[in-house]
């Protein structure tokens, strides 16, 4: 009896290495094995896809962020503006109505001398 029957030893074709395990299990690891690879290589492009988009997603929030900031600033101004516009009027109406009492009074002193 040969040691490669009473062993189970066989030898690998395209390598020309000593198999401890059947053939056919050689063969199911080396499609495994390749299945592996090929897995890791999508799950690291999938890695890095995702990366960029993540990285785009913070771009795009830091920009809208940015925005919603500017916009609020000019909000804020404007009703700051509309503010000092509405005091102003008020205080050109006040002084029109000042003068015009002095106007009515000085009108009176005149029209008693």
């Amino acid at each position: 009896m040969s040691i490669s029957t009473r062993r189970n030893f066989h030898l690998d074709a395209d390598s020309s290495k000593l198999l401890v395990v059947p053939p056919e299990c050689h063969e199911h690891a080396k499609e495994l094995k390749a299945e592996c690879l090929l897995f890791a290589e999508k799950t690291k492009a999938f890695k890095e896809i995702t990366r960029k988009i993540s990285a785009d997603m913070i771009k795009a929030g830091e920009a809208v962020e940015h925005d919603k900031m500017r916009a609020i600033g000019l909000r804020l101004r404007a009703s700051d503006g509309e503010g000092d516009r509405n005091t102003r009027r008020e205080d050109l109406e006040r002084k029109v109505r000042d003068r015009e009492m002095v106007l009515r009074r000085l009108a009176a002193k005149l029209e008693a001398l």
